[in-house]
């Protein structure tokens, strides 16, 4: 017994010295020093894996001695029963110790703290940063939210509600205006035109200021026209409602028309060509021609003369133009009505800018009436001799780029607005068959002195004319028999492509030309016929179909393909009796529609959907020749002209006379699906 308790001494002092420790490694190094000092009798490794054998000796024999001293004494356990628990002392209890796990939760121990005092260094040495982005950033939409966003918050509204409990008065941070009285007198007189009370200066002295009467008189010729429109509209309601309607036509194709007052200036001269501006369809040129009795102490007998027509004011022309020689043909600029072109017998060009002032021309009186005669700006007779046409001009035509917009300009006058539509390109043919290209000129800083260079212009003009090109068409008929020259009678541009002309001869062919860009086939158009006969009149469909017409000399009228140089299809008898066709004209309203006028004044109404073999209608619209024919564009059906204003036709006879009828609703109203009725059709003749 003596020697089993000091085994279990032995044993729990050094139970207590292997203890788990999980401190850091400077405590089980005090630790292992302390059990050092504790039992000095401990040697290195070698004496304590002696030690430690003899323990397990120990432990296995005192173990086996329990077996066997449990097994002698099963039979006596009822009669010492209180031995048996004496013998549960502690100093019979027996403990394993494992060494192996020991070392291994002591190096784990080591490992983990290692670990961990690494841990904590990184941490000291590694920081994290924040970084804010912004993805959207929506700037204030008005100065209430940019106040908010300054200087209150979002999503709040300020409000105020004032009662009568706290009626406050608001101050503005302006000054007081000073205020003053005053007078003024319009025109001035005796340069006084505005007086009154002023403290810094007398008040018994009026301020006076110079006058400016050309300012006055553009003011007045503005005020004139409005209020001559006004007593002219006034006076027709007044004779319509007091009187028979005296302006009732009875040509089918009119509804009403009104005729233009002849005056002093256009007494013994009729109209030979008139001409509608395409965009202000109000405003119509009329060239008149020589009098039929030649006054030679008057100068004015022996000039040429154009009247510009506000067809709302036909008792008098807004503008006169004069020129030295006889005008064949005019025109208008392509925008605004501003520019006036015509083309002379002698084979010069005039040109008219409506928009400058009166006291750069002269005004001549005849009888009690005084006229304000404008002579042109621009002359090319005697100043481009060699360059110029050298035989009458008999079609003039703006060129316009195919890209411009035909808007028309609402202005209330002739002229306003100064340059406007200076801008483009002029083709002139003369009766030689040479077309001329000139360009229109704008001079930015007139002289009124006069230039010394360039005679032909008028002193302050601000227009010209300056060639480009000409273009010299030749016969497409070569015969030996045919030596005669060869005659152009008639200009037409394709509205689609202004860069090719058609001219119209007195071969019976049409020319087909390009103005840049070498040829386009086909070089001319042709009869079905090999006879020769002239080809008066031409004119393209407006509703952008590749299609126009022919009028002949012998009454027949052909319809052309713009792709083909023979005829869709030929009429030839169109007229009665063979009569020579002088105008054909495409209706502006209706894309099947078409008017002839032959020389005995009978107007034919062709209508392609209804018949194709025969006019539809056909009447004798005077008892005179017409000299003239023309007719304005329908804004609703080819959006070219004025705006709600409706399709007319100008009518010029022999005996002087100028009607300009008002289309009737049967020929303007355009039928429904008729522009695809009429394409399907051109498609079925091709």
């Amino acid at each position: 017994m003596s020697n089993s308790r000091c085994c279990w001494l032995l044993w729990q002092d050094y139970d207590d010295d292997f203890e788990d420790d999980d401190d850091s490694e400077e405590d089980e190094d005090e630790d292992e020093a302390s059990q050092t000092k504790a039992s000095p009798s401990l040697q290195p490794s070698k004496e304590m894996d002696e030690l430690l054998s003899a323990l397990d000796q120990e432990n296995e024999r005192l173990l086996h001695s329990a077996k066997h001293r449990q097994t002698a004494d099963q039979g006596g356990a009822t009669e010492q029963p209180a031995r048996i628990k004496n013998d549960r002392s502690p100093s019979n209890r027996c403990t394993f110790i494992n060494f192996s796990s020991a070392k291994q939760s002591q190096m784990s121990g080591a490992a983990a703290t290692k670990a961990r005092r690494r841990g904590n260094d990184l941490l000291k040495m590694i920081e994290l940063d924040v970084a804010h982005y912004e993805l959207f950033d929506m700037p204030p939409v008005n100065e209430y939210e940019l106040y908010m966003r300054s200087f209150g918050c979002s999503n709040t509204r300020q409000a105020y509600v004032q009662t009568n409990d706290d009626n406050i008065e608001c101050e503005t941070q302006t000054d007081e205006a000073e205020c003053s009285d005053k007078w003024c007198q319009h025109p001035p007189e005796e340069f006084v035109c505005t007086g009154g009370d002023d403290d810094t200066k007398d008040s018994d002295e009026p301020e006076r200021k110079p006058t400016d009467p050309a300012k006055l008189g553009k003011f007045l010729q503005k005020a004139s026209q409005v209020i001559t429109m006004l007593l002219e509209e006034e006076f027709s309601e007044i004779s319509t409602r007091d009187g028979p309607i005296k302006n009732q036509s009875n040509i089918v194709l009119s509804e009403s028309f009104v005729q233009l007052e002849t005056s002093v200036l256009t007494k013994d001269r009729h109209v030979a060509f008139s001409y509608f501006s395409p965009l202000q369809t109000k405003f119509l040129l009329t060239v008149y021609s020589k009098p039929h009795t030649v006054n030679q102490q008057d100068r004015l007998s022996n000039c040429g003369l154009i009247c510009v027509w506000n067809v709302g004011e036909p008792t008098h022309p807004e503008k006169v133009l004069v020129c030295e020689s006889m005008p064949r043909c005019c025109c208008f600029s392509p925008g605004k009505a501003s520019l006036v072109f015509a083309g002379m017998n002698d084979g010069s060009l005039a040109v008219w800018d409506l928009s400058e002032a009166s006291s750069l021309h002269r005004s001549h009186s005849i009888g009690d009436k005084e006229w304000l005669l404008r002579y042109p700006t621009y002359n090319t007779a005697g100043v481009l001799h060699h360059e110029n046409h050298h035989s009458s001009v008999v079609q003039v035509t703006p060129i316009v780029a195919t890209g411009d917009s035909a808007q028309a300009s609402l202005s209330g006058a002739v002229g306003d607005g100064g340059g406007d539509g200076m801008s483009f390109q002029l083709a002139s043919l003369e009766e030689h068959a040479v077309v001329h290209l000139w360009v229109v000129a704008e001079i930015m800083h007139p002289d009124l002195a006069g230039s010394e260079s360039d005679l032909g212009l008028l002193p302050g003009g601000k227009v010209k004319l300056v060639k480009s090109s000409s273009i010299r068409l030749e016969n497409p008929i070569r015969m030996s028999v045919v030596k005669t020259a060869m005659l152009a009678l008639d200009l037409c541009l394709l509205p689609q492509n202004n860069s090719h002309f058609y001219v119209a001869t007195d071969t019976g062919s049409i020319i087909h030309g390009v103005r840049y860009g070498g040829k386009a086939p086909p070089k001319a158009y042709r009869a079905h016929s090999d006879g020769l006969m002239r080809v008066t009149s031409l004119d393209f469909s407006p509703f952008g179909e590749p299609t126009f017409l022919a009028g002949c000399a012998d009454g027949s009228l052909r319809l052309y393909s713009t792709e083909s140089e023979n005829p869709l299809i030929t009429w030839p008898e169109a007229t009665e009796r063979a009569a020579s066709v002088v105008w054909v004209r495409w209706c502006r309203s209706r894309p099947s529609v078409f008017f002839v006028l032959d020389s005995n004044a009978l107007l034919y109404i062709w209508d392609l959907l209804m018949d194709d073999l025969q006019p539809l209608k056909q009447e004798k619209v005077a008892d005179a020749r017409v000299t003239s024919f023309a007719l304005s564009n329908d804004y609703s059906a080819t959006g070219c002209g004025t705006p709600g204003r409706k399709p007319q036709m100008v009518m010029c006879l022999e005996n002087g006379a100028t009607e300009v009828h008002s289309i009737s609703r049967e020929f303007s109203a355009m039928m429904p699906d008729e522009i695809d009725q009429f394409s399907q059709y051109l498609q079925k003749v091709v």
